[in-house]
């Protein structure tokens, strides 16, 4: 279903923008308003099928599991990086976090929306803002450490690495 939502999409807003170049003084409304609808029932399709396999339960569960894991692990490399901040290189660090962390980052994004199934949108949202916090100071290191700055890439790891725990302690508590 989530396909044939897409393919409605790009048909729908393709024929729309079609209709819509034809003749750029006066637009054939009777086409390009069902060429248009076409396309948000494509929307309505996916996002449909989306909600459907978010809140099948094996799928759900595995994804809130795979949110406290990568959480867990991001935890662990922030904390990792943060302790041996002093004898590392301010120039590696972007390298650390692009070969250590970012893969986390990305695993967890890819499975947040289970959190709002899960828990609801209220919880979403006390997870998703210090953990989105974490991820501004950890591109603040980045950048610094690109740029040299050693003492502002050393502040900046551990405002992530406490901005993760946040992040971490409100879904741990959601839980229950």
């Amino acid at each position: 279903m989530k396909r044939i939502g897409l393919l409605l999409i790009a048909l729908g807003f393709l024929a729309g923008a079609w209709l819509a170049v034809q003749h750029p003084t006066e637009v054939s409304w009777a086409w390009f308003v069902p060429a248009v609808a076409l396309g948000f029932v494509g929307v309505a399709l996916a996002r449909m099928a989306e909600r459907s396999t978010a809140s099948h339960s094996e799928t759900l569960r595995s994804n809130v599991g795979q949110l406290e894991q990568s959480i867990a692990t991001i935890i662990a490399e922030v904390s990792r990086l943060d302790s041996d901040k002093a004898d590392t290189h301010v120039y590696a660090f972007p390298t650390i976090i692009d070969e250590r962390i970012v893969p986390h980052l990305n695993a967890f994004v890819a499975v947040r929306d289970a959190m709002k199934t899960a828990y609801g949108l209220q919880v979403f949202a006390r997870v998703m803002g210090p953990y989105a916090g974490g991820e501004r100071y950890l591109n603040r290191v980045w950048s610094a450490s690109a740029d040299g700055y050693v003492d502002e890439a050393h502040a900046y790891i551990t405002k992530a690495l406490e901005q993760f725990a946040e992040a971490q302690s409100k879904l741990v508590a959601a839980r229950g």
